[in-house]
């Protein structure tokens, strides 16, 4: 990282990318795309902020880098907020990969077109709104904080929640859900794919659309699995369980009620 710069207030960076790494910390970000070709980062708020960038090879990383605990500086810890603001802005293209954590900030990642999307949460908050694309994975990780996931069209999904809350809009694709003492909201736009879920000590709703026929998924409850034939019926999902699929690893108990998973 000896090559990256400080960012005082205002920096532009003019070589090309085609992969983007996100990391402020417990600082305030925004990331969009405009319609210039070079990358234009903005921060306001305490001078001592200590935000670094660089384009290295393919990449344009932006991150928060200090002493022990210096992330932390410039955020409120009673109010929850942070006097530091940093906006990015990359030229509107099509990238390779976006990747995106927040430690305890909030950040806002709206309308970046790339093949692959990993987005992370500690104990902050992000909003990610995806453009009218199909990305080809999206992966998400939610330590303590919370992940508010929009038009999340994707090949290849792979959610985690350990005890955060992660609400995903317009899910398409094959994936699995896992969630260990957090919550999970998700709400598919097709149903098209395999999906495997994995409850702890959490919970997931899951949000299905109006589908004319059968689809078959696994569910897996405290170590149990369970492979189902979905039923769709005005917006209303009917499990019909198979039970010679159903296997009992001896530490947890299910127990399935068709209206609870109505959507």
């Amino acid at each position: 990282w000896d090559d990256s710069y400080t960012v005082s207030d205002f920096m532009e960076l003019t070589d090309p990318f085609n992969s983007i790494d996100i990391d402020v910390g417990a600082y305030d970000c925004t990331v969009k795309p405009y319609s210039g070709s070079t990358v234009k980062i903005t921060v306001t708020g305490d001078t001592t902020h200590n935000i670094r960038a660089k384009i290295s090879g393919d990449t344009l990383s932006v991150y928060h880098s200090g002493w022990k605990f210096g992330w932390l500086r410039g955020f409120d810890i009673f109010s929850w907020t942070s006097s530091i603001k940093v906006e990015v802005l990359v030229p509107e293209q099509q990238y390779e990969s976006l990747t995106v954590y927040t430690g305890a900030g909030n950040a806002v990642i709206k309308d970046i077109t790339a093949k692959q999307v990993d987005l992370g949460v500690g104990a902050g908050k992000l909003e990610y709104t995806q453009p009218d694309i199909v990305t080809d994975e999206l992966r998400i990780d939610v330590s303590a904080g919370k992940l508010i996931a929009k038009n999340a069209a994707t090949k290849n999904y792979s959610i985690d929640v350990s005890a955060g809350a992660a609400e995903v809009y317009g899910l398409t694709g094959a994936g699995s859900i896992d969630v260990s003492a957090g919550s999970a909201k998700v709400y598919l736009e097709e149903l098209n794919g395999d999906c495997g879920i994995d409850v702890s000590a959490g919970s997931v709703t899951f949000g299905i659309p109006e589908y004319s026929g059968p689809v078959c998924a696994k569910l897996r409850f405290r170590g149990i699995d369970v492979l189902f034939r979905l039923m769709v019926d005005r917006g209303h999902g009917i499990l019909l369980p198979l039970p010679a699929a159903l296997r009992d690893s001896g530490n947890g108990h299910i127990m399935l009620i068709p209206q609870l998973f109505h959507n």
